[in-house]
């Protein structure tokens, strides 16, 4: 495909050389870069484009999606805007600028324009899924999960619609229908991960005591630590498990589970009689809220290797060791999921603490200016590095007191550990954390605190503060 598009670029380039005033070819081109990821020369495609023909909506609403691929979201919105005042009767025009207020956390009129999409076409169901996305977001359960079966009912195999009424149901605590809804994800054009087909047969839950059953590897690092708090009742089934995950984490699931077979995911060497994709579990196990039992703490770190990290910590810094991690990489919603270290900084100046840095990636440049403004208050080891060592870096999490994170693998990670963990949740949270407990219903040992209002990291930062002194002066004492 990417030499298919570098083929398309050339020979638009070539026509353009030859007819440099024909917007289209512009257009076409910036469609090509935009497609193949270079946002910055689409938009300049799509300027040029505009200087020549100033006066099609199209143009401008290719324009804003390059704009949002570049990450500028204040000039996405602004050309979105331009096109819909080139076509106000255009219902496609409204909703591509409701899209883009809701990136902006413009909500309510991101609502606006998806009610002009309806309104201009009620049989829109792309208007309806969009405009579930931002009730949801804001809040509004039931009427999200009403506009989501609407987008369905008109459009039976929409799988986007169905995939997002899942996710909403499963938070909402409706297990039953949202797990049904869940199969859909295989439809979805960016899955994390494309369905298997298998010879064997898939497991639905029947009777399979002593057969050898395949737990397949299909979602991302967070999502299977959470998954692995299932392994036990596999076990207790007296199944014969295969349990496929990110290599990375084979070495902490080997140790934790020594009575199952652990595989990094592409391993094909294990033979089987049934398998499962691991999303598929819950369903099976997890099927009402009622199924749940308190959640305990299933992995286990190399006690030596802990030890041997705290004390060394512990040499230098004295007071209550308290990892950190503030950023999510989802690209679903990591932005709203994430905060500054700025933020945290009423958190970083509680006495009698020591932070240490568990935020994956490289975030010097984020450390730098937080110490700048506000001085050197976190520790950052250079010698663990999460991305290429999650079993070196479950030994740095047990070596903590406590885990304040936003929800990112690293929150999944010290949970299932059982080291104390406190999770800062935006108002609309992934479905794992249920939309208003205190504790996690699938991630032992954590506190939950979650915004009231959307976006008000503040609020749910003094909160923790406040908690955060509490445990403080009672060790002190």
């Amino acid at each position: 495909e990417l030499g298919q598009l570098q083929d398309a670029m050339n020979s638009l380039q070539r026509a353009i050389a030859l007819q440099p005033d024909l917007a289209s070819a512009h257009v076409n081109l910036g469609n090509v870069l935009k497609d193949m990821g270079q946002a910055e020369s689409a938009v300049k495609s799509f300027l040029r484009a505009i200087e020549i023909n100033p006066s099609n909506p199209l143009t401008y609403e290719n324009l804003g999606l390059a704009f949002t691929q570049s990450g500028d979201l204040k000039k996405a919105v602004e050309s979105h805007k331009k096109a819909v005042s080139l076509a106000p009767e255009d219902p496609h025009q409204h909703c591509s600028l409701g899209i883009a207020l809701h990136k902006i956390e413009q909500f309510n009129d991101a609502l606006i324009n998806y009610d002009i999409a309806i309104d201009l076409n009620p049989g829109y169901q792309e208007a309806y899924n969009n405009r579930a996305a931002t009730l949801q977001e804001l809040g509004h359960v039931d009427e999200a999960i009403s506009d989501y079966k609407k987008a369905i009912s008109l459009k039976p195999d929409y799988s986007e619609a169905h995939n997002n009424l899942s996710q909403l149901l499963l938070l909402n605590g409706d297990y039953p229908n949202g797990w049904e809804e869940n199969n859909w994800r295989w439809k979805v054009t960016d899955f994390t991960s494309p369905p298997r087909i298998y010879k064997k047969p898939q497991w639905k839950g029947e009777m399979i005591s002593g057969k050898r059953l395949l737990v397949w590897s299909e979602l991302g690092i967070g999502d299977e630590v959470a998954n692995a708090g299932m392994i036990a009742e596999l076990i207790d089934k007296r199944i014969d498990v295969i349990w496929e995950s990110d290599a990375r984490l084979t070495n902490i699931f080997s140790r934790s589970f020594p009575n199952i077979t652990c595989i990094a995911k592409g391993d094909k060497s294990q033979d089987f009689d049934l398998h499962i994709p691991a999303g598929g579990l819950g369903q099976i196990l997890r099927p009402t809220l009622d199924s749940f039992t308190k959640a305990k703490p299933y992995l286990v770190f190399d006690l030596d290797t802990k030890n041997q990290i705290r004390n060394r910590y512990q040499a230098q810094h004295p007071g209550l060791l308290i990892g950190l991690a503030w950023q999510s990489n989802s690209p679903s919603a990591g932005q709203e999921s994430s905060v500054s270290l700025a933020q945290l900084s009423p958190i970083l100046e509680t006495a009698n603490t020591t932070f240490v840095n568990l935020q994956y990636g490289d975030t010097s440049d984020q450390r730098a200016a937080f110490a700048k403004e506000f001085g050197e208050k976190i520790i950052h080891d250079d010698s663990i590095d999460q991305m290429k060592d999650l079993d070196l870096f479950s030994a740095q999490v047990a070596a903590m007191d406590l885990v304040i994170s936003i929800d990112n693998s690293t929150a999944h990670l010290a949970g299932a550990l059982g080291i104390p963990t406190w999770v800062l949740l935006r108002k609309m949270p992934y479905w794992l954390w249920g939309l208003d407990r205190d504790d996690g219903l699938w991630c032992p040992s954590a506190r939950l605190f979650r915004q009231n209002t959307v976006g008000d990291w503040k609020e749910v930062v003094e909160r923790a503060t406040i908690a955060l002194v509490d445990i403080t002066k009672q060790k002190q004492k």
